[in-house]
């Protein structure tokens, strides 16, 4: 073979050589490129949702521990007289009935009898029902439980203390099916109507807030589904950026992925902020309805749950006790709201305005017996091994009785007067 011959063709092997060690350190680059995205889609994407996983499959175990006074008990007999067994109820935060009839929570009083629609009761109580003292001459002459006469019956036991952890979470979990319709309804009418038809995240929602806000660099207006503020609310920080609306979005898809929607509405009902009592940070309906209305969930009507759906948006500035006016506004739109989705109908929602708004708040960081509650605590620690009552969402039933522990510190002032 001619000498320009076999250059040539050492030549055609050198550029055929170049050639496959291009593409092959290509091909090395592009699957390290692949890889290197897979492993920012897990930090980025996946573990988040694990970990936001992790987060929602907890909500439930979080809650305070709480310490009960003794129940005051009725005994057919015993001497008491109407007015005083209207005043225990009101200590306990009982209401009048209304029109809906005797309802927990609520009372009926009369001078020969007050019947009592009690509450749920914390575990190993009393039992709930209606009960019905009947008086005569300052006397208990009869008592009926659910239309059976008995020889003995409580009340609620009074509420003395509740041991939060670090970062005072007032939390009441209450299931999705023992919420009343007409409160989920009003929430979802205020935060998020078209719940059940989006993926998780509302793009009309989106854009408008994007287009109103983006210029900026930041967030200024909401434009997120209920799904979107759970999903911030568990892993995402308060920062209102469009990297975190982004996150906010994809994790809201993923939940919607993994969760149903009842499971998504139960997580957020139970969530929320709603405000504070006290130093307390108010989590979820639970906590919001016995703060701010003195009633359990169970107990809301519709007036209830529009007042407590106003609030989701600014708690402080709406608060029914703080500022009627704005609470009243926010209570009343919300209820035009469901006019207008057809949910409720006008004479309802109508009735419903014209109920007045809470005059006072409970402050559910208040210790009555102080010393008591913290002995109590040091010996539950001592007998179940427990190392912190904080969120432990244990219930202690005391032997304390109120009547004496009121009337000691009534003794002792009295005395330290005359000294």
């Amino acid at each position: 073979m001619p000498a320009r011959s076999r250059k040539k063709t050492k030549r055609k092997a050198t550029t055929r050589s170049q050639v496959l060690r291009l593409r092959d350190r290509r091909l090395a680059w592009g699957v390290g490129l692949a890889g290197l995205l897979a492993l920012v889609f897990v930090v980025a994407g996946v573990w988040p949702y694990w970990q936001l996983s992790g987060r929602f499959r907890s909500l439930p175990e979080r809650q305070p521990s709480r310490l009960y006074a003794r129940a005051f008990r009725l005994t057919v007999g015993q001497r008491l007289a109407a007015d005083d067994l209207v005043a225990r109820l009101a200590r306990l935060h009982y209401s009048p009935a209304g029109e809906a009839g005797l309802t927990p929570g609520t009372y009926r009083a009369s001078a020969s009898a007050v019947s009592i629609g009690r509450r749920p009761p914390p575990p190993a109580a009393t039992d709930a029902g209606l009960l019905v003292v009947e008086l005569a001459s300052g006397k208990v002459a009869r008592l009926l439980l659910d239309e059976r006469p008995v020889s003995e019956a409580a009340l609620d036991p009074p509420l003395l203390a509740t041991f939060y952890g670090p970062e005072l979470l007032e939390q009441r979990p209450v299931p999705l099916d023992r919420i009343p319709g007409d409160v989920a309804r009003a929430v979802l009418a205020a935060e998020d109507a078209g719940f059940f038809e989006h993926p998780g995240i509302s793009a009309t929602g989106v854009l408008r807030a994007f287009w109103t806000n983006l210029r900026g660099g930041e967030i200024r207006q909401g434009g997120s589904t209920v799904t979107q503020q759970l999903a911030k609310n568990l892993y995402l920080s308060a920062e209102r950026t469009v990297t975190r609306k982004l996150r906010e979005a994809l994790l809201a898809m993923m939940l919607e992925w993994r969760y149903s929607k009842e499971e998504i509405l139960e997580a957020y009902l139970n969530q929320i902020f709603w405000g504070r009592s006290g130093s307390a940070n108010l989590i979820g309906i639970g906590a919001a309805a016995w703060a701010h209305l003195g009633k359990r969930v169970e107990e809301l009507d519709l007036a209830d749950g529009a007042l407590l759906a106003g609030m989701i948006h600014a708690p402080a500035s709406t608060s029914p006790v703080r500022n009627p006016e704005a609470a009243r506004a926010r209570r009343d739109f919300v209820l035009d709201r469901l006019v207008d989705l057809r949910w409720v109908e006008p004479e309802a929602a109508e009735a419903a305005k014209a109920e007045p708004l809470p005059t006072t708040e409970i402050v559910l960081t208040r210790r009555i017996a102080p010393y008591y509650a913290t002995a109590a605590a040091e010996e539950a620690a001592v007998r179940f091994g427990v190392d912190s009552l904080a969120d432990a969402g244990l219930t202690l039933l005391g032997t304390l009785d109120l009547d004496d522990q009121e009337a000691a510190e009534a003794a002792v002032a009295a005395g330290l007067e005359e000294l």
